[in-house]
């Protein structure tokens, strides 16, 4: 195992971000709505445009799936009150441009007038969402664009809500995503998946086919062996594990009420898959690509999974539950849970095993 990835699938470093600007300090007179825009507009366009900027073709480059990129521009208007229009920009899309209305922010509503809702609404803002701000969506593609938001911003502040520069306004900045730092696996050795099954609580023995390790494993009254695949020239390591239990064998009679129980399996299981070999047997698999890389979490995930599955099905199929049915419920309801064969209800479907 290794937790290096390949060149291939280099991407850019996690984006953990956050910085403030100081765009007023907070006057000791009133501020006309010009002199506000000529102390705050450079540096808000500026702001505006890094917030929207992303590199035409920079996925993996200068971005990844999931990064976003947050300004909000806000200030406290009375203790408790806070005042602010916001920003979210994400690769190849819109930005969503939102104005705070108060809904969660008790003390800020005596603030949202009739008046700078009438402003809001003339400049195309709906209250919407689950925060129930003033929101709308824009296009920001250059400096041209960049400006006209922030002259509307500093408009919405000043014309709106009567901002003159009394207290701090603060530009906040959060350049962040969805994704983590995690322990990733490219590549399987002997010895480390023995470790791994043996962390995870099964007995494991090794055996060979030709110069191919074959792993064995046990838990309970369950076996199963794990068998590598996709080998890495002159190396002991392999890119793939695929895991296998015979879970039970095919008798007279008995065809039918397997193959329901693996069609149920194969339907709806995101992880483990059954099937009966040549021989009669009731196999459940499952398969571990490391080539392009996949975390520990995920391993481990997958194998407790496939198990469970395994056990479920092992010594004879389960009778189907049957639920009771619910008036209004939605057909699609309950799917993407990954379940058991225990769990599932007999389909009225002709069984087709796989």
């Amino acid at each position: 195992m290794t937790t290096k990835m390949d060149d291939r699938y280099g991407v850019p470093p996690l984006r953990q971000a956050r910085f403030e600007r100081v765009l007023i300090a907070g006057h000791a007179g009133a501020m006309t709505p010009a002199q506000v825009e000529k102390r705050c507009l450079a540096r808000l366009t500026g702001l505006i445009q890094e917030t929207a900027a992303w590199a035409p073709g920079g996925f993996r480059e200068s971005w990844r799936l999931g990064d976003f990129n947050i300004l909000i521009v806000e200030t406290t208007v009375a203790p408790g009150a806070e005042l602010y229009v916001q920003f979210w920009s994400e690769p190849n899309d819109v930005v969503a441009w939102e104005v705070s209305s108060g809904h969660l922010n008790p003390p800020l509503r005596k603030f949202v007038t009739a008046r700078a809702r009438a402003a809001l609404g003339e400049m195309g803002f709906a209250v919407g969402g689950a925060a129930k701000n003033f929101g709308k969506t824009v296009s920001i593609a250059n400096r041209g664009d960049a400006v006209a938001a922030a002259r509307d911003t500093l408009r919405i502040l000043h014309g709106a809500f009567g901002y003159r520069g009394l207290t701090p306004l603060v530009a906040r900045v959060i350049q962040s995503g969805r994704s983590r730092r995690a322990v990733v696996y490219t590549r399987f050795s002997e010895g480390t998946t023995v470790t791994l099954l043996q962390e995870l609580g099964f007995q494991t023995n090794v055996f060979r086919s030709g110069k191919r390790p074959v792993i064995g494993g046990r838990y309970a009254e369950v076996q199963f062996v794990v068998l590598p695949g996709c080998p890495i020239e002159r190396t002991r390591e392999f890119h793939c594990l695929d895991f296998v239990a015979s879970v039970g064998h095919i008798t007279d009679g008995s065809h039918a009420a397997w193959g329901e129980a693996l069609n149920r399996l194969n339907g709806l299981s995101r992880v483990a898959r059954g099937w009966i070999d040549e021989d009669g047997n009731v196999c459940v698999g499952m398969s571990l690509n490391g080539e392009p890389g996949v975390t520990e979490d995920q391993v481990r995930f997958d194998v407790s999974t496939w198990f469970r599955a395994a056990a479920e099905l092992r010594g004879g199929p389960p009778r189907p539950r049957k639920r009771p049915k619910k008036a209004g419920r939605p057909a699609d309801e309950g799917a993407g849970e990954d379940v058991g064969a225990g769990d599932l209800e007999k389909p009225k479907a002709r069984p087709v095993v796989h």
